[in-house]
């Protein structure tokens, strides 16, 4: 293909190809353009559908970019995360997408010395300045406690995800926006840490019910900790939603065949997870500005059964487009 030979030329070449089964050597190519045509994805837990879904976005998009993904599961463990930099490096990955677990800005900032083109989604990572792809947490955290208010709520607990991430915080501090707002106090003995796994909602929200004063309503930070928070409910006997009401965030395909299935803000994950693979393809081949870009994304509240609430209320926010699914 690369350089011009004569028909004839050709056409004996073909023949010997398809008679020998010729296969090209993609690694000693590789070597010889210093490009693999592979980039990773390193994510906290491919066991949570979220970060499966996301998964998939951007498994798509690279392929269709002529790229070869390889997954790497860091187990929520940010050790594991410099180890696979290391073999990253070493394997002449063409570029990195990541989804951190807690890494601070230095161990990020030996990636990037290294001349690894890095693109950072979801998790926000403080005084790194790459290109990133983030959703306006706290816009999520408003419009899911906004939410609960507009229909009555007062006493609205909250799950929150771990306090070492900024995005977590970040929902938190909306959470407490949407109460101020309404003129009401954030008890702090209402917010309670999880770790964004059925289990941590479930041991968090037993925590919250367990208290002399239940609340009426509950915001989960995401949806796992949501239906982990529904089966605590129900194991004392009480129900979603008429002794609880919960808004969640995320929309993974379990939130709509929970029972009761639930209401959340949505986070656009496939544009999440395309935006960034084709950041990181323009930055691979170089028709990226010098300036790192900062994409941030919009969410999306869908009201379903566990709110108790039938009809959509009108946005909450610029950032907030309200639906109702039935």
């Amino acid at each position: 293909g690369p350089r011009p030979v004569s028909p004839e030329t050709r056409e004996r070449v073909l023949r010997a190809i398809e008679q020998l089964g010729y296969k090209p050597n993609h690694f000693a190519r590789a070597l010889a353009r210093r490009k693999t045509q592979t980039i990773a994805l390193i994510i906290p837990d491919n066991a949570n559908p979220f970060f499966a879904q996301l998964s998939r976005a951007v498994e798509e998009t690279a392929f269709e970019a002529g790229l070869t993904l390889v997954l790497c599961n860091s187990s929520q463990d940010p050790k594991r995360e410099v180890v696979y930099f290391s073999a990253l490096q070493s394997k002449r990955i063409d570029g990195v997408l990541l989804i951190t677990s807690g890494l601070d800005a230095s161990q990020v900032h030996a990636l990037v010395d290294s001349g690894i083109p890095l693109v950072v989604l979801d998790r926000e990572i403080p005084n790194v300045y790459v290109d990133t792809v983030l959703v306006d947490n706290v816009s999520l955290g408003y419009a899911a406690t906004k939410h609960l208010l507009q229909h009555g709520h007062r006493t609205i607990a909250c799950l929150s995800g771990p306090s070492s991430l900024l995005n977590s915080v970040e929902r938190v501090k909306g959470y407490k926006q949407a109460l101020s707002e309404s003129g009401i106090a954030t008890d702090e003995s209402l917010i309670c840490c999880g770790d964004f796994t059925f289990e941590g909602g479930y041991s968090a929200a037993k925590k919250i019910l367990a208290k002399d004063t239940r609340p009426s309503a509950l915001v989960a930070s995401n949806d796992l900790m949501a239906i982990g928070a529904i089966h605590a409910v129900r194991e004392i006997g009480l129900s979603v939603p008429n002794d609880l009401a919960i808004v969640s965030i995320d929309d993974i395909l379990l939130a709509k065949i929970s029972v009761p299935p639930l209401t959340t803000v949505a986070q656009p994950i496939w544009e999440m997870g395309q935006t960034a693979t084709r950041l990181l393809v323009d930055r691979i081949r170089g028709n990226a500005s010098p300036t790192p870009r900062r994409i941030v994304l919009n969410g999306n509240l869908v009201v379903r059964e566990s709110c108790g609430c039938r009809v959509a209320s009108s946005a909450t926010s610029s950032d907030i487009r309200a639906t109702e699914v039935r």
